[in-house]
């Protein structure tokens, strides 16, 4: 596989989806104006006269005592505020750009053009794969990671105005790096753990006819209904649930305890990826072979 190639092939995926900067960007950026006005709101609330936590203008030295005694509080409030939207916003990214990266060029016969590329299709689809995996939760990590740290000045600017020992309360007990690599991580860990749904969408795209969309949901969900109709249970929903709840453990792990290891360990992560694969390696044979006339 030719290095150049495969690197101009992801450089394309983000020259046309861009989503993969805008999508986070705007998010923090809202999160951001949006703790700024709720700052300044309770700034007004602290100051003013009918507020309960007023002593001669300053913050009451009750709640000051409260915040004084949970040390990191403000910052572990900052990383994890960001993080949330963001990852959210990341998901959706995520399974719009793999639903429509098979799908939308044989929509339009884009396909055609670039098929008469000296382009492999193996090379074209792991291109897509590491864009998923790879580009789409570095970008999302590093706008996450910037608006962390805006989120925690953010909190030591209002910790100063109310007399609050910034240092001692905000920046020291806060693991300011640490918690910056684990936010990347995560966003990784996260895409990479979705690879089985990620997955049965790529092939989705690869194979539907019209309304991906539609189908990537339907499909799972007639197959729920028609075991529980025809056979009275509910493995294949019970399967989905629990590779869901093994991906929102680790991801809690990940968050409060650092249990990187945990993480990787999981049998269901290592089967998520082969059953990924597995679908990979079919939609490439699928954009191969396939007929791209309708």
């Amino acid at each position: 596989m030719n290095v150049t190639t495969f690197k101009t092939l992801v450089q394309r995926e983000y020259w046309e989806n861009k989503s993969f900067l805008w999508a986070p960007t705007i998010t923090g950026a809202v999160l951001l104006f949006s703790v700024i006005f709720a700052l300044i709101t309770a700034q007004q609330f602290i100051f003013s006269d009918t507020g309960i936590t007023i002593n001669d203008g300053d913050i009451d030295p009750e709640h000051l005592k409260q915040i004084q005694a949970a040390p990191g509080h403000i910052g572990k409030a900052a990383f994890a505020m960001a993080l949330g939207p963001i990852s959210f916003v990341m998901f959706f990214v995520l399974y719009f750009y793999v639903l429509g990266s098979l799908y939308d060029e044989r929509r339009d016969r884009s396909i055609l053009f670039w098929k008469s590329m000296p382009v492999s299709d193996l090379q074209t689809v792991l291109s897509k794969v590491c864009a998923a995996f790879l580009l789409i939760p570095v970008i999302s990590g590093v706008i996450a990671m910037i608006t962390q740290v805006a989120l925690l000045l953010l909190g030591s600017i209002w910790a100063a105005i109310n007399n609050i020992p910034v240092w001692d309360v905000v920046i020291a007990p806060t693991p300011l790096f640490t918690n910056l690599l684990n936010t990347l991580f995560l966003l990784i860990y996260f895409s990479v753990a979705m690879a089985p749904l990620l997955g049965w969408v790529w092939f989705v795209s690869a194979t539907a006819k019209r309304n991906a969309f539609l189908a990537s949901i339907l499909i799972p969900g007639g197959i729920i209904l028609v075991e529980r109709l025809t056979l009275r249970s509910g493995e294949f929903a019970n399967m989905i649930a629990g590779w869901g709840v093994d991906v929102g453990e680790s991801l809690k792990g990940i968050v409060e305890d650092k249990a990187y290891g945990d993480a990787l360990s999981q049998s269901s992560f290592w089967i998520g990826l082969l059953v990924c694969a597995v679908f990979i390696a079919a939609s490439i044979y699928i954009r191969r072979f396939r007929d791209d006339s309708y």
